[in-house]
């Protein structure tokens, strides 16, 4: 496709940053070479290190990039604060110690406004390790634009889940009120199956176009080494809970805590609470499913409640 035809429309990307000093510049300079040029970038910066001078320096003479400067209160706080400020038509998210390839706009901009979907998805990527080897991840999904029926949407809830594979529309975000948790490692969590669940149709790009780093400070390697992390899926129900979501999304989301039950390191526990939930909400209890949902919270982190 030639990329002048898709000119009109900006596309806002909403970049959270906390202490990136090691890795902010190539993310940046990343973001810099995209061959789609008509975009915005939203960085929300928290840090308390070097890394507010070190964008300042890297994006002084490019007007696409925007910075607001906020207390840290986590990456869910800081894309929900993007997407209160984004302008563009389309919206998407980066990590800020992520790298994109320099077509990752143009592809997925170009098929979300060829096919008209809710929701676009990159269907592979790539990991960066600490010793910089990279690794490839690339599902079967042929691209094309798919039904988001029952079957779909079960197989999207256990994959797909992070907010850079994926660009929607401003409009749709805001139409439903999709939001990510706050307080929550897995904030991301929220805001894919609150967006599986109110799309119609999604389309896939068939090109791995991100490169996600792995390294000691990853989301990703802490939850491979404290497998209790899976709790915070406990403050994604009671965010589900206490915003009145519709029992499907509900049913849909109890799914997929019962797939971390043989994950989690404090498997008992986990089990208990999720049982507990289970019959409460059979019985339509859902003020104390909320709060036995909250003992999941207080699990891997006393000082939350």
């Amino acid at each position: 496709m030639d990329n002048c035809l898709f000119s009109r429309d900006l596309i806002s990307v909403v970049v959270p940053v906390y202490n990136s000093e090691e890795y902010i510049i190539q993310a940046l300079e990343s973001l810099k070479k995209q061959s789609y040029e008509n975009f915005e970038v939203l960085i929300v910066d928290g840090s308390t290190d070097n890394t507010p001078n070190i964008i300042d320096t890297n994006i002084q003479d490019d007007d696409r990039f925007h910075v607001y400067r906020v207390i840290n209160n986590g990456p869910g706080f800081a894309r929900n604060y993007g997407i209160s400020r984004a302008s563009g038509s389309y919206i998407t998210f980066m990590d800020h110690d992520d790298i994109v390839h320099r077509d990752w706009l143009f592809e997925l901009y170009s098929l979300i406004i060829s096919t008209r979907v809710d929701i676009v998805f990159c269907s592979g990527f790539y990991n960066i390790y600490k010793d910089d080897s990279v690794e490839t991840f690339q599902t079967e999904v042929s691209r094309g634009v798919y039904l988001l029926n029952k079957k779909l949407k079960m197989r999207l809830s256990h994959g797909w889940i992070a907010p850079w594979l994926k660009m929607t529309s401003l409009k749709f975000i805001k139409n439903h009120n999709i939001q990510f948790s706050l307080d929550n490692a897995f904030d991301d969590v929220l805001f894919h199956f609150m967006s599986i669940h109110f799309a119609s149709t999604v389309a896939f790009c068939d090109k791995p176009l991100y490169y996600h780093r792995i390294h000691n400070g990853s989301v990703t390697s802490i939850a491979l080494v404290s497998g209790n992390m899976f709790f915070y899926h406990f403050k994604t129900l009671y965010d589900m809970l206490n915003d009145g979501c519709d029992a499907q999304l509900i049913n849909m989301f109890m799914q997929f805590i019962k797939y971390y039950r043989g994950k989690v390191a404090s498997r008992e526990k986990y089990q208990a609470i999720y049982t507990n939930i289970s019959l409460l909400l059979a019985d339509g209890n859902t003020e104390r499913a909320k709060d036995i949902a909250m003992l999941g919270i207080e699990h891997i982190n006393p000082n939350y409640l």
